[in-house]
């Protein structure tokens, strides 16, 4: 029994090692298609954007719509490609955080 638990030990270990590269993997692509939809969307509402962007009370919504909608979305491109991973994590970060700022 313990020549069973430390060949199943160590079998696991070293699959698991072997595979450490998949859970970063997966979750820069769920990430990054998600901005990158997310993005995407406000992009072809722009207009609407405008507006909700004045109602929720962020200054120059003219401006700030488009320029938090491009971000989402070429940010979310470049992650799901995985090009300048961590320079377009940045931006996006601080779009998150005045997203949950100003809805609270």
């Amino acid at each position: 029994m313990n020549a069973f638990v430390t060949i199943f030990y160590d079998w696991s270990r070293l699959v698991a090692e072997r595979f450490t590269w998949a859970a970063p993997l997966a979750a820069r692509l769920v990430v990054g298609w998600v901005f990158l939809w997310s993005g995407w969307q406000k992009l072809q509402i722009l207009p609407t954007m405008v507006k909700r962007f004045a109602d929720w009370g962020i200054p120059a919504p003219a401006a700030m719509a488009p320029f938090v909608s491009g971000v989402e979305f070429v940010g979310g491109l470049l992650l799901l490609v995985g090009l300048l991973t961590r320079f377009a994590a940045v931006p996006l970060m601080i779009v998150m955080i005045v997203a949950i700022a100003s809805a609270k």
